[in-house]
């Protein structure tokens, strides 16, 4: 009689066993659904706290972006490494990985610190789809992977992916209008530059404590120069830049000569620095650097970003 009950027992857990099974396998299965949303509540969120670019010149874009993680479980979780790609408008600008160790308090927070190097033969052919499109925003997204220690839970992997859509970032565009000379001395005189800078971005910048370097038909002899004061540029304008260059008297003769007999074979090079100061995180107080050489004839001189 007492076989018969197990027997009855058995086969009752079977059937409910196997109810279970079929139910959770449904696609609509209200209990799968359920403990899905629950695990959902306790994985990890990832979101870019914070970026700006702190350096440009004419290869890349060196940068530094904050993310967030927020551990939603009640107990400290380690990871090794966390992997992520950035897109801007679903092209990829960097491939990269954090691999120092993380340590994540339960129900807490932690900030990493990402170093970024965005090279400007993968992004300009973003930015340059971007303007075709004639779009002023852009979506960025970041898609990160990690594997954390869980305590009792052992190792467990996340893929987290966040976006957001901001203005797109666009950099600006630097052209020389004109080399003259200036100020005469008896023992030093002027050289005048005048450069033009084009904002293509929908918000306003301005740029200070600007230095430059200047050299002429291949001298070694390098002039220097300083800007003194915070050249504003508009949003989608554009502003000139004024410079002056100390340069020795005795040069003028043939500086003179060739500016106005031979500016098409009288060459020039130029760098430039500034900080750039902007209303927009991402700028702000970036460092720009940008080098541009060609011959007086400024028509001729070629630009290199």
């Amino acid at each position: 009689m007492k076989t018969k009950k197990w027997l009855v027992v058995l086969l009752v857990l079977l059937v409910l066993v196997g109810s279970t099974i079929i139910w959770w396998k449904q696609p609509n299965s209200f209990i799968k659904e359920k403990v899905t949303k629950e695990a959902k509540k306790f994985e990890p969120k990832v979101t870019v706290a914070s970026m700006n670019i702190t350096d440009i010149d004419e290869d890349k874009i060196t940068a530094n972006a904050s993310l967030s993680i927020l551990n939603n479980l009640p107990v400290t979780v380690n990871a090794q490494r966390l992997n992520y790609v950035i897109y801007i408008d679903s092209g990829k600008v960097i491939e990269d990985a954090y691999a120092k160790p993380i340590t994540i308090n339960g129900n807490d927070t932690t900030v990493l610190h990402l170093p970024l190097v965005l090279h400007l033969s993968k992004l300009g052919s973003v930015l340059k789809r971007l303007e075709n499109a004639h779009k002023d925003s852009a979506l960025y997204t970041v898609k990160s992977s990690f594997i954390v220690e869980v305590p009792i839970a052992g190792q467990r992997g996340f893929n987290v992916d966040f976006s957001k859509r901001l203005p797109a970032v666009r950099i600006p565009k630097t052209t020389i209008k004109d080399i003259d000379i200036g100020k005469l001395g008896f023992k030093e005189s002027t050289l005048e530059i005048v450069a033009n800078v084009q904002n293509p971005n929908v918000f306003p910048i301005k740029m200070k404590d600007g230095k430059y370097k200047v050299s002429i038909d291949n001298d070694k002899n390098v002039m220097e120069g300083q800007m003194q004061k915070v050249v504003n540029i508009p949003a989608k304008g554009s502003a000139p830049v004024a410079m002056k260059v100390d340069m020795k008297t005795m040069k003028i003769p043939k500086l003179g000569w060739n500016m106005l007999f031979d500016k098409k074979d009288t060459r020039f090079n130029m760098t430039f620095n500034c900080t750039m100061v902007s209303d927009n995180n991402i700028f702000k107080n970036s460092k720009m650097a940008f080098k541009t050489n060609g011959t007086l004839e400024i028509n001729r001189c070629s630009e290199e970003k």
